[in-house]
């Protein structure tokens, strides 16, 4: 059987995208002269990918892939600010391998 899973991971867009981090930047300073503490941040679901298993994946497993993913793209890209957003097995996708097929 085959099994397929959707991982959907955030980033901070400001930081992703330079522009969009100075748009932040100028309204948030605005905000602050009006008095106000609090800061706009943006994230963006940027990231989904798919993923494909032979067997049920467990929630053990799940959380580490989901930690793997979050630690290489923190390696090339800190400020980004990675987060899972979701990973969860996509329904109905449940299939037979080709060897599995009598």
């Amino acid at each position: 059987m085959i099994f397929k899973y959707k991982i959907t991971l955030s980033a901070d867009l400001g930081n992703m995208l330079p522009p969009v981090g100075d748009m932040l930047k100028h309204i948030n300073d605005e905000i602050s002269i009006l008095g106000h503490d609090e800061k706009l941040l943006l994230r963006s679901k940027c990231i989904i990918a798919t993923i494909t298993s032979k067997h049920e994946l467990t929630r053990k497993e799940l959380s580490v892939m989901g930690r793997l993913f979050i630690e290489e793209l923190d390696k090339s890209q800190p400020a980004w600010k990675v987060k899972v957003e979701s990973f969860r097995r996509q329904s109905g996708n449940v299939q037979q391998s080709a060897s599995s097929v009598s």
